[in-house]
Parts: C-alpha cells; sequence; structure tokens
C-alpha cells in the first residue's frame, strides 16, 4: 500500500514539473507576442503619419497655387497703378492690394508651418522606421530562441508524460481507476499532500477521522472539496 502512494508521490513531483515547463514555454511565447504587439502598433502609428503626410502634401499643393494666383494678382494690381485717374480709384486700389497681401502673408505662413509639422512627422517616422527594424531583428533573433527552447521543452515534456503513464500502469486497479477518475475532474494536477490536516491544494479541513485515515492508515481518500487523490505527508520520494 505505501508503495502505491509513494509512487502517486512521484507521479505528483512529474506532473508539476511538466506544468513548470509548459509555464515557462507561454512565458517564452509572450516574449515574442508582447514584442510582436510592439511591432504592430509602431507600423499602424506610421501608416496613420504617412496618411496624415499626404493630406498634408495635397494641402500644400493647393495653398502654393494660391500663393501663385496671389503673386499673380499683386503684379497685376501693380501695373494697373498706372491707369488710376482718381482718388477713389486710388483708395479702392490701395485696399485690394492691402488685402492681396494680407491673404499672400497668410497663406506663406500657412505653407510655413505645413512645412514645419512635415519636418517633425517625417523625423518621426523615421523614428519609427528605425524601431520597427531594430524590433523584428530582435524578434527574429527571439522567435529562433524561443523555437529551440520549445522543442527541448516538448521534448522534456513529452519525456515526463511518457514516465507518468508508465508509473499509473504500475499502479493496482483500484488505484488506476481512482486516479484517471481524479483526472478527469483535475487534469492538470489531481494529486494533492495532505498537510496539518488540510488538503495542500484547496485548504479543505479534513475530519480528524479522515485525516487519521490518510495520514496513519494509508486508505485512498479524495479530497470531499476539490476531487484530488489525497496523499500522506509522511510518503517521501
Amino acid at each position: 500500500m505505501i508503495e502505491n502512494f509513494r509512487i502517486l508521490r512521484e507521479i505528483q513531483s512529474l506532473i508539476k514539473k511538466e506544468n513548470d515547463l509548459l509555464n515557462e514555454e507561454m512565458g517564452s511565447n509572450s516574449r515574442v507576442i508582447n514584442i510582436q504587439k510592439r511591432i504592430d502598433g509602431a507600423i499602424s502609428e506610421k501608416q496613420s503619419k504617412q496618411l496624415e503626410e499626404s493630406e498634408r502634401c495635397i494641402k500644400l499643393e493647393q495653398l502654393e497655387i494660391l500663393l501663385t494666383n496671389k503673386i499673380e494678382e499683386l503684379a497685376q494690381l501693380q501695373k494697373s497703378e498706372n491707369f488710376l485717374s482718381s482718388e477713389k480709384q486710388l483708395q479702392l486700389w490701395e485696399n485690394q492690394k492691402k488685402q492681396c497681401e494680407e491673404s499672400k502673408s497668410q497663406i506663406e505662413n500657412d505653407i510655413f508651418e505645413l512645412m514645419q509639422v512635415s519636418e517633425e512627422e517625417e523625423n518621426e517616422i523615421n523614428e519609427l522606421d528605425e524601431f520597427i527594424q531594430g524590433a523584428t531583428k530582435s524578434l527574429q533573433e527571439i522567435q529562433l530562441e524561443v523555437l529551440a527552447e520549445n522543442n527541448e521543452t516538448l521534448q522534456k515534456i513529452e519525456s515526463l508524460k511518457k514516465r507518468i503513464t508508465t508509473l499509473v500502469e504500475e499502479l493496482p486497479s483500484l488505484f488506476q481507476e481512482k486516479y484517471l477518475k481524479a483526472q478527469k475532474r483535475n487534469p492538470l494536477n489531481c494529486l494533492s499532500l495532505v498537510s496539518q490536516g488540510k488538503c495542500q491544494h484547496c485548504y479543505f479541513q479534513l475530519s480528524s477521522f479522515n485525516k487519521e485515515k490518510v495520514e496513519n492508515h494509508f486508505e485512498l481518500m479524495n479530497c470531499q472539496n476539490c476531487g484530488r487523490i489525497l496523499l500522506p505527508s509522511a510518503i517521501n520520494l
């Protein structure tokens, strides 16, 4: 009987190692996922900035056309100055010229501001490009590392699974039946030590009677709360 519990204790230890390896594999994959998210975010931001830059270019072209028209308009006004024949015409001409010059000045300011924004955005796009290139290189390196780690981890996990299967097959039919039934309910770990009269997994307090049966008489029992098979703390590997 004690030997059967020792086998279950070993199975529990192997299951823990298997779960630890699975968690390590998930941790490695999360590194890849996090870097990929940052790259995707940078690409999205770059595309957004490129779209804004495209819209600015269209607006800049429109402003340059308006500026050319204003320059031509000012040139025409300048030519018409010699043909003014009255004070009223002169005043009207001066108002038109003033408005045209103010409009030209405003267009020039708008062009200057747009060019400044474009220059700043271009620098930011270049920085995003550098980040994307660097992060992509890092991602590829990490993916190779993770692939190597995962292959090694998967081999270790497969080896642990085979050993667990072998040990389960060494158990008598009653223990096998109990184990497989408990495993269906708790597939990640269906075994739990009893510590200070409690199930070590869910901390359910055993009655004194049940504690005595598990700890001292090595009876095969399930935790009344979580359904795991209870292992006596006195059983060592």
